[in-house]
């Protein structure tokens, strides 16, 4: 008989992950948890870039994917480069995603804290802001919309872009924008990640990073206990163009 053990797998904010061992075979597995705006693909239709790993199965309760082992990816100017290929790729393939959610998600995010009375002022005082930004932006472009370091991973010198939940469409300077502050890059590694990428506009990044940082301090505040320090964030609201 072959052997089964499944093993849970810490670090997600959300769903509940476990690696699953089948005789030789290793399987990713996700319990679904859903919200308004999250496993609307179809998960098939990204299996095509070669920087997803194997599709293996899904339903409603569950998905499962080819398991990758991975090693520390350290943001140094090569796996930046290989980041920023894989996120031109994303956008500037024809891939058909769910229409975009950002002025929605943002609304029901502010909504869900309208009644909290322990918040940052920020949340607040950024919000027309952050509604004005989602106004203007591009929708017509394919996006992960969580691509920060960890959703890249490495192995056997190649990475791969994982957990595509809330993939839609929208404007790439979102995505740009999400992995430059939710990795934490410095200026010098964000000038190799986006002379990599290419042609983008300074603008429309600098308001996508308003928009990515007050949507992940709503994201944040809406848990009874914050699933990690929000003053990054926070910082990252007032800084000057």
């Amino acid at each position: 008989m072959d052997s089964y053990k499944k093993i849970r797998i810490k670090g997600g904010f959300k769903n509940d992950t476990f690696k699953l061992i089948e005789g030789d075979k290793q399987i990713f597995v996700k319990v679904k948890k859903y919200d308004k705006f999250n496993h609307k693909l179809n998960y098939k239709i990204v299996t095509k870039f070669d920087f997803v790993p194997t599709l293996i199965s899904e339903n409603k309760e569950e998905i499962k994917w080819e398991f990758i082992e991975t090693e520390k990816l350290e943001l140094n100017d090569k796996n930046l480069r290989k980041m920023a290929t894989i996120l031109k790729q994303l956008h500037t393939s024809n891939i058909e995603l769910p229409a975009s959610n950002h002025k929605s998600r943002l609304q029901d995010c502010f909504n869900d804290l309208k009644f909290k009375k322990t918040k940052p002022k920020e949340i607040e005082d950024f919000y027309k802001i952050a509604l004005d930004i989602v106004d203007e932006f591009d929708t017509n472009t394919p996006l992960h919309n969580d691509p920060w370091m960890n959703n890249f991973i490495l192995s056997n010198k190649k990475i791969w872009l994982i957990d595509w939940e809330y993939a839609s469409l929208g404007d790439k300077h979102f995505d740009l924008a999400f992995t430059i502050d939710g990795s934490y890059l410095d200026k010098n590694q964000e000038k190799v990640f986006l002379d990599a990428y290419g042609k983008y506009d300074k603008n429309k990044l600098f308001n996508a990073k308003i928009l990515v940082n007050y949507l992940t301090l709503v994201w944040m505040h809406r848990f009874d206990e914050l699933p990690f320090s929000d003053k990054a964030i926070i910082a990252n609201l007032h800084k000057k163009r």
